[in-house]
């Protein structure tokens, strides 16, 4: 038999311009989902979500939920990973209480994850919560290679979910990080990035791979510990 490798069993998205065949789409067409400000009453351009109903985690997730079919994962061996920077901080913003009886969504990434895993795959052997701000997605992959090449899972599920909000909004301005236009990240002139919004969900295992399967062959993070917020000197 084949050695195992990390193969990248299912994915599907909800992003600005759609789901993935249409976002895929779009971008070989050259379409962008940048939209101009202001953006919570901020002068920045952004990519929403079609459906603002998409902002809250609930919904996404169960607008993914139907793409992914959990019958003959094990949940004994199936971990759970939920990325976000923020997530789903509505309950933040409007000060509403996120107590089970109300059924709102916690702010916390921890609380977020948990909604979500009862919501998909409640019976997972673990729930684990990636806030890593930009690089959440990239580092969720990497934990779940990690601890599914340790033999401690079968499968991972990967939900991740990111929703603007003024809080982020205003954070972002603030460091004068926010272009008025739209960003541009190779130009030369070049003032600011662009904040957008998407959910996305996929399913890992470990296994042989066929021909014709993506694997996840390599992964590496790093901090340099230089500032919370600011870029290296």
């Amino acid at each position: 038999m084949a050695e195992k490798s990390v193969v990248l069993e299912h994915y599907e998205i909800i992003s600005p311009l759609g789901n993935l065949s249409e976002t895929v789409a779009d971008c070989i067409d050259g379409i962008s989902a940048i939209r101009p400000g202001p953006c919570f009453d901020v002068p920045v351009s952004w990519a929403p979500f079609k459906d603002q109903r998409c902002r809250e985690l609930r919904y996404s997730a169960a607008l993914l939920k139907p793409s992914l079919d959990v019958s003959e994962l094990d949940p004994a061996l199936t971990l759970f990973l939920y990325c976000c920077a923020k997530g789903d901080i509505g309950a933040l913003e409007t000060h509403a209480a996120y107590e089970k009886e109300t059924g709102a969504v916690s702010p916390l990434p921890g609380g977020q994850a948990e909604f979500v895993k009862n919501m998909l795959f409640p019976d997972a052997a673990r729930t684990m919560a990636v806030s890593n701000a930009c690089a959440s997605g990239a580092i969720a992959v990497e934990t779940a290679k990690e601890l599914l090449q340790a033999g401690d899972f079968t499968h991972a599920i990967i939900f991740g979910f990111d929703a603007i909000s003024r809080f982020v909004t205003a954070g972002f301005h603030s460091l004068s990080a926010l272009s008025p236009t739209a960003s541009r990240p190779f130009d030369a002139g070049r003032d600011g990035l662009t904040i957008g919004e998407a959910a996305c969900i996929a399913l890992l295992s470990n296994r042989a791979p066929f021909d014709g399967d993506i694997v996840v062959e390599g992964a590496g993070s790093s901090n340099d510990a230089n500032h919370r917020t600011g870029p290296s000197r």
